[in-house]
């Protein structure tokens, strides 16, 4: 079942419980009526991993849903390994010094909505967001 991607982003770690219900309730809507089959997440954060074990929740409610891990650094002495939740494992081919930033625009180019979790304007993830603004794409703030 194809479907559209939703990716993950957030700067820190979220305690707030209201805000937590709110983006699993966010996350239940995009599956529910937004079309949305797959989640992308970078797995860096504790923000990532937080709604990483929301998907996992969700799955148990909507079983075709995946959980996708991109990969940043991949080298001979850093093979690619899947972390054990995750249904799929993206190793983006851009490998230079601006890899990081890159591999964000790719994450962002191939999903269709994103929730985002930002305590710093200077951050990449805020960047990320204003560029998924910037292309028109579907955005659930959940700060700021």
């Amino acid at each position: 079942m194809e479907g559209r991607i939703c990716c993950i982003c957030g700067d820190k770690n979220i305690t707030d419980k209201n805000t937590l219900k709110e983006i699993y309730d966010i996350m239940s809507a995009l599956v529910q009526y937004g079309g949305v089959t797959t989640f992308y997440s970078e797995h860096l954060t504790d923000f990532d991993i937080i709604c990483e074990m929301m998907v996992l929740s969700l799955k148990k409610r909507f079983r075709h849903l995946k959980l996708c891990v991109v990969m940043h650094y991949v080298t001979a002495m850093h093979p690619p390994k899947l972390p054990p939740y995750f249904d799929k494992l993206i190793v983006p081919k851009i490998m230079d010094e601006k890899s990081l930033k890159a591999i964000k625009y790719f994450i962002v180019n191939r999903s269709d909505c994103m929730i985002a979790y930002v305590e710093d304007k200077k951050s990449d993830v805020y960047k990320m967001l204003r560029y998924a603004r910037k292309i028109g794409m579907f955005v659930c703030q959940c700060n700021i």
